[in-house]
């Protein structure tokens, strides 16, 4: 099948397809734990535990837009790659 083809299928280039790190859920490990003893910590003081939950919708969302940033550069070289093999002389300008 053509790289093509496993992106029409859903075979790459799907999140859900990308596995997962040990490093990485070691990771979530600590943050899911720290994560519920700050929660216990900020019970009785609701303007902090509100604070703390902006901070964290904040961050996840920072992260998945610096995700998707890395992605489609990622894909723009990869393209650019492509282009390279097969010998075209000229490369597009990015429109950033």
């Amino acid at each position: 099948m053509s790289a093509l083809e496993d992106l029409i299928y859903g075979e790459r280039g799907r999140l859900q397809n990308v596995p997962t790190s040990e490093a990485y859920k070691k990771l979530m490990d600590v943050v899911i734990e720290c994560d519920e003893k700050m929660r216990e910590m900020l019970a009785s003081m609701p303007e902090l535990l509100e604070q703390y939950e902006k901070v964290l919708d904040a961050h996840d969302t920072a992260y998945m837009q610096s995700n998707a940033d890395y992605m489609i550069e990622g894909l723009r070289f990869g393209i650019l790659l492509g282009l390279d093999i097969a010998g075209c002389p000229e490369k597009p300008t990015p429109a950033i």
